[in-house]
């Protein structure tokens, strides 16, 4: 491999790499700022809480995750199978985990699916709240959620906060192959060169 520059011209292009880059955010108050309580991916959810040894994790204030997808879901068996309990906040109502995996093959998404769906029943370790959305971060652990459709809000102490709602690629790179080359045309790739007819 040589660090020669070099230009492939094509009338289309296909980039394949990857959808999983960069962790979605919310845009709620308090998210940009430094908060090692705050995770935005299962990992670090899970090393964080490796952290803390049986009679440690016993002693928890609850975690709350926000999402309603497969990482939502594989958080809130790991915290619950960890003796932590937990306060799931998502949007819909009905949740859609039975659609995405057959129950009988995977039954601990079926399980949280059911405890989603079933918010009115007391579950051991997990405290559901559909239609909500985290509107706060403050410092030291405190949230604030708030129902969508009634505006009532909540302020939760928690010990971590794990935003889990999707991922998207980091395709930052393209703006530098996209600006035009002085004097250029927007069409060219800024590294090739062009040959004299």
């Amino acid at each position: 491999m040589t660090n020669k520059r070099f230009a492939i011209v094509c009338q289309n292009l296909v980039l394949a790499n990857g959808a999983s880059d960069l962790a979605n955010r919310l845009g709620v108050k308090g998210e940009g700022l430094e908060m090692p309580w705050v995770k935005y991916e299962l990992p670090h959810l899970e090393r964080a809480l490796e952290q803390y040894d049986e009679p440690g994790r016993s002693q928890l204030k609850p975690v709350l995750i926000v999402g309603a997808g497969l990482s939502a879901a594989d958080a809130v068996t790991i915290c619950r199978s960890s003796g932590i309990p937990v306060v799931h906040v998502y949007r819909n109502r009905t949740a859609g985990l039975d659609k995405m995996l057959p129950g009988n093959v995977y039954p601990e998404y079926h399980e949280v699916h059911k405890m989603m769906k079933d918010a009115n029943r007391k579950h051991d370790l997990y405290t559901p709240l559909p239609e909500h959305t985290l509107v706060d971060l403050a410092g030291a652990g405190r949230v604030t959620v708030q129902h969508l459709k009634t505006g009532e809000r909540r302020v939760l102490d928690v010990s971590y906060c794990a935003i889990l709602i999707g991922s998207r690629p980091d395709l930052r790179f393209i703006a530098t192959l996209t600006k035009p080359a002085a004097g250029g045309d927007g069409n060219a790739c800024p590294d090739s060169e062009t040959e004299d007819d």
